[in-house]
């Protein structure tokens, strides 16, 4: 007879219904709080590694912009700027490089169409001089070392 009285004394209380939507509002609640939280660390996170702006720029005029015809000649990966195109690449470097605060750093996300590689050499022109990779004859080379 004792060991029912110790298994009554130490059972579990029925659960009622009023129980059980306590118990389902908490694990609501809990979990909402914990996703919350997850997500303020996943926006901490990324508020810290993400930049603070995002600058698209198009390339400069092309050869297939000046002559359509050429895009029956010429693959469109494969069109070069003009020499007004790489001279709007040079303007566009400075301008973006005017506007930034001293000290800011910028990352560059190029396409490998060759007019946008350019664009970006020419945007890059106005932090490195282009002419230091002279002694590079191969056209390709220096374009790959700059």
């Amino acid at each position: 007879e004792e060991e029912d009285d110790e298994d009554f004394l130490w059972s579990e209380p029925p659960i009622t219904a009023r129980d059980k939507h306590i118990h389902e509002y908490t694990d609501k609640a809990l979990h909402n709080v914990m996703k919350q939280s997850s997500i303020d660390a996943i926006r901490d996170f990324n508020s810290k590694i993400m930049p603070s702006k995002l600058i698209m720029v198009r390339h400069g005029q092309s050869e297939g912009n000046v002559d359509e015809e050429l895009y029956s000649k010429i693959p469109d990966n494969a069109m070069r700027l003009t020499k007004l195109g790489w001279e709007m690449a040079r303007m566009a470097g400075k301008a973006l490089r005017e506007q930034l605060p001293e000290g800011e750093t910028i990352h560059f996300v190029v396409s490998p169409y060759t007019r946008t590689v350019e664009t970006f050499h020419g945007l890059a022109s106005a932090w490195c001089d282009p002419q230091e990779f002279n002694h590079i004859t191969n056209r390709n080379k220096r374009l790959k070392a700059w």
